[in-house]
């Protein structure tokens, strides 16, 4: 049957051979069968399926969804698929793996996990050469080592190109634990009175948090000896057990008990030499990493670091922030007194991870801030404003185009 110059096409879901489910299409005007080059097992081609006239300037295109393609055969999960089928210069039909991520397939989104099943759903609007078309993998899972998250995924094809929907669900494991790291300027121009009030503040801001879900450690900077080795070394563990001013006092998580966590933190001595804050952030990195946390999708990493003026090697700040920031490090930056606002906004992950005060004696205001921050980190955390993000959205289970956008499910 005709339309045009178009065909009608009957859509084959369920055709079970040797008990497997693997699809097939067919054009009832030649009886042209239509399926991918490589179906032996069940793969569910044309689950779903749109067709468009005049997309890439083609007179005939078909994206058929394949939800159950690829994977191993024993799991049960799979990465599914798209097809693009087109008819060529001699009427015939060719279907090739257009889906999004894979390899030669058009656009640069990322590749979908094993677990997405894409094509199991999708919806377009046919509108010539400015159709477009949304496929989605609601099932896109996450594994967060005690559970998993399904937060799906959606991708528009437009303009011979597959983009990502503009709206996503986090891609990041909720947050059952934080590992902070308090990082205290030693330096020269802190009174001893004043760092006095730096240990007095760090103490109350670790009972703000419960040992349950947090762990903390306390790193102390001044002067750096510089041997000239180079930065891609700075992270190796013997480059810094020669370095007694960028330390590690209270490793994290290293006293769980409060009383004995206040003792060690007691005894910390003032170093009263330079300031260098990048330093001190690499070494920071290595305290994280040496966490047993460090590898848990669901641990937070925070570093707090407060300092009192300009830094000595703000030269590698940038370089040491971005460190930070590529180990998954969320980083608020303290500035008391004579702090440098422009080095505070390179050490800070955004603005509202800055805090400034005038003087040290009021250190003891901004402990409720802060606590309420991070404690915004942790999944059911009712302290702040923040959502979870969508978490569990299997976002694509339904999708539907208005006149003008499409809106997933």
């Amino acid at each position: 049957m005709q339309m045009g110059h178009y065909y009608v096409t009957l859509v084959v879901m369920s055709l079970l051979l040797v008990g497997e489910v693997r699809g097939l299409n067919l054009f009832m005007s030649d009886e042209t069968i239509v399926g991918p080059k490589t179906s032996n097992k069940s793969n569910y081609f044309g689950y779903k399926f749109k067709m468009f006239t005049g997309i890439d300037n083609r007179p005939f295109t078909m994206f058929v969804g394949a939800p159950h393609a690829g994977g191993d055969g024993k799991s049960p999960n799979y990465p599914g698929a798209m097809f693009m089928c087109v008819r060529g210069p001699n009427s015939q039909i060719s279907c090739n793996d257009s889906t999004p991520g894979a390899k030669g397939s058009p656009g640069n989104p990322p590749v979908l996990s094993d677990d997405a099943a894409v094509g199991l759903n999708l919806a377009g609007r046919n509108n010539g050469n400015r159709s477009e078309l949304s496929v989605c993998a609601p099932r896109r899972m996450l594994n967060c080592s005690t559970n998993y998250v399904t937060n799906g995924v959606c991708y528009r094809y437009r303009k011979g190109a597959w983009l990502r929907s503009t709206r996503q669900a986090n891609r990041f494991c909720p947050m059952k634990h934080i590992d902070i790291v308090v990082v205290l300027d030693g330096s020269r121009s802190i009174r001893d009175a004043d760092f006095v009030q730096v240990k007095q503040w760090v103490k109350l801001l670790s009972s703000k948090f419960s040992s349950d879900t947090t762990s903390i450690g306390v790193v102390q900077y001044s002067h750096f000896y510089d041997r000239k080795v180079p930065l891609r070394l700075w992270t190796k563990p013997i480059y810094w057990r020669r370095q007694p001013y960028v330390k590690e006092e209270i490793a994290i998580g290293q006293y769980p008990n409060r009383t004995e966590f206040n003792r060690a933190v007691d005894n910390i001595k003032h170093h009263k030499f330079t300031t260098h804050t990048a330093r001190a952030i690499l070494r920071t990195i290595r305290a994280f990493q040496n966490s047993t946390n460090y590898k848990n999708p669901g641990n937070r990493k925070v570093m707090v670091l407060l300092t009192d003026g300009r830094s000595d090697d703000r030269k590698y700040l940038k370089f040491a922030a971005n460190r930070a920031r590529f180990e998954g490090i969320s980083s608020y930056a303290v500035g008391v007194q004579n702090y440098v606002l422009s080095e505070l906004q390179v050490i800070a992950s955004d603005k509202s991870k800055i805090l400034t005060l005038n003087t040290f004696n009021k250190l003891d205001s901004i402990v409720g801030a802060l606590q309420k921050s991070i404690s915004g980190f942790l999944e059911g955390s009712g302290e702040t404003n923040q959502t979870n993000e969508l978490y569990q959205a299997e976002t694509g289970l339904s999708s539907v185009y208005s006149k003008v956008s499409v809106m997933n499910g």
